[in-house]
């Protein structure tokens, strides 16, 4: 028996001793992971069908890198499932001079970021890069031009201030594919946004831009139009007197006008979104369902039975404008 422990525990020692060294070899510390790290929160449109991130850091002072170009010893990890890739400056057995001035770059299998200067490193901050602006109409016609900035010398709140569109009525080319919003300071007389690329929600339909992510700020004092276009045509300017974080900016279109809208309710029966019910709402769903695309066709205000789109709701809309039923919804085949 006691031979039999003594093999046990020699083994044991043999691992842990194996372990200890690969750590030691790989420069990888068995303490948790440092937080002493440089971060990138990647756009979806930033880097494409990338598959790795690279931190390029280059020592100005000295005239050296720090990081060689694209090694394994620059490729950054990807926190879980999110869009935010690390990059452990302690684990990779790497300490900046704070006397030094740096610059880093990110790079994937495909595309580059502009350089982001660290001068005087501070490890209580936060270095993370977020995605700033895509700002000119170059780039929607060439390839798009991102600028990047440290979120630890960000003072706006990423996530907090939105700015959304509701397609789902209005009248761009379906499917939308891109669409951009431009938002000018009428106060100020001046550009707050030229040209910002919008993302594309959960919901299909719905398309926001964060005005924190792309290192704007809106003042409550002034005035702001606000345009969305997707490349061929563009709304009519939004307005946005004396902006608050806490009202829902999403656009709408209801057949006539765009409108800033938390709670956007249609009209039962208006199909075409003119604002009426009349024949040609029946005559629009006809088309639907013999294959036309009409630019200006609500599928939910169509639905009037709210039991699926048919041909039936058609039906519905006739006999409700003959009076023979008197309000929407209806039940079907009532």
């Amino acid at each position: 028996m006691k031979s039999i422990i003594t093999k046990c525990l020699s083994f044991v020692v043999i691992i842990a001793v194996l372990i200890s060294v690969l750590c030691f070899g790989s420069g990888i510390s068995a303490l948790a992971a440092s937080q002493n790290a440089i971060r990138i929160i990647v756009d979806g449109e930033t880097f494409g069908d990338y598959q790795k991130v690279y931190c390029m850091i280059y020592d100005e002072t000295a005239d050296e890198d720090v990081t060689s170009w694209m090694s394994k010893n620059a490729q950054m990890t990807r926190e879980g499932e999110s869009e935010t890739w690390s990059y452990d400056l302690d684990a990779h057995e790497i300490t900046l001079d704070p006397a030094h001035c740096y610059t880093v770059s990110f790079m994937s299998d495909t595309s580059t970021t502009d350089e982001l200067v660290i001068d005087g490193y501070d490890a209580s901050k936060d270095y993370t890069a977020v995605f700033s602006e895509l700002y000119t109409y170059k780039s929607f016609t060439e390839f798009p031009i991102y600028l990047y900035k440290w979120i630890g010398e960000n003072e706006f709140d990423v996530g907090m201030d939105i700015i959304r569109i509701n397609t789902d009525t209005c009248p761009f080319w379906k499917p939308v594919e891109n669409l951009y919003c431009r938002i000018v300071d009428e106060t100020a007389n001046e550009e707050t946004i030229e040209m910002g690329r919008m993302t594309q929600e959960a919901d299909p339909d719905v398309w926001s831009f964060d005005l924190g992510k792309h290192g704007a700020a809106l003042n409550p004092e002034h005035t702001y139009s606000v345009v969305f276009h997707d490349g061929r045509g563009q709304t009519e300017p939004l307005m946005i007197d004396n902006y608050d974080r806490s009202v829902d900016y999403t656009a709408h279109y209801t057949g006539k006008d765009m409108v800033w809208s938390a709670d956007y309710s249609f009209i039962y029966g208006d199909a075409d979104c003119d604002g009426e019910i009349t024949i040609i709402d029946a005559t629009v769903i006809q088309r639907v369902f013999a294959g036309y695309v009409c630019r200006s066709f609500n599928e939910k205000a169509a639905d009037v039975d709210r039991n699926g789109l048919d041909i039936n709701d058609a039906t519905l809309i006739r006999r409700y404008l003959v009076e023979l039923i008197d309000h929407f919804p209806v039940e079907k085949d009532s």
